[in-house]
């Protein structure tokens, strides 16, 4: 069977060719620990499927007006292996796959910032100058 062709790396200006992604120098996971090392063990798995229990809808689609299921408990403000911020409740946010993985490690204003300008330019772009 044919092997699909190579790509650009997707980091922006990298002209290395690679199957999937990023290239071996740009993949950011490659000296990154595993999950339970970064402190998502069975525990955290727990909570969290009890907290998506509780909180089902994403909260940064329910910023600009979507509904989307929630898939996983993002971190409003990131943690960086700081136990405490990881487990304090009033810093945990649902979120689809899709906005957890846009928001990454930024913190939460910052990220709804990015949806604020996002929504607005969809909107210029579709229904011309926002009034006054």
């Amino acid at each position: 069977m044919p092997y699909a062709p190579k790509r650009p790396c997707t980091k922006p200006g990298c002209p290395r060719l690679t199957d999937t992604g990023r290239c071996t120098e740009h993949h950011k996971d490659k000296d990154r620990p595993g999950t339970a090392a970064r402190g998502y063990d069975s525990k955290w798995r727990r909570y969290a499927k009890r907290y998506l229990r509780d909180h089902p809808l994403c909260h940064y689609c329910a910023h600009i007006g979507r509904t989307t299921a929630a898939a996983c408990v993002d971190h409003a403000q990131p943690h960086k292996d700081d136990q405490r911020l990881l487990w304090d409740a009033s810093n945990h946010r649902p979120a689809c796959i899709k906005c957890n993985s846009r928001k990454g490690d930024k913190d939460e204003l910052s990220y709804l910032a990015r949806l604020d300008h996002d929504r607005i330019q969809s909107y210029r772009e579709t229904d011309g100058p926002l009034e006054g």
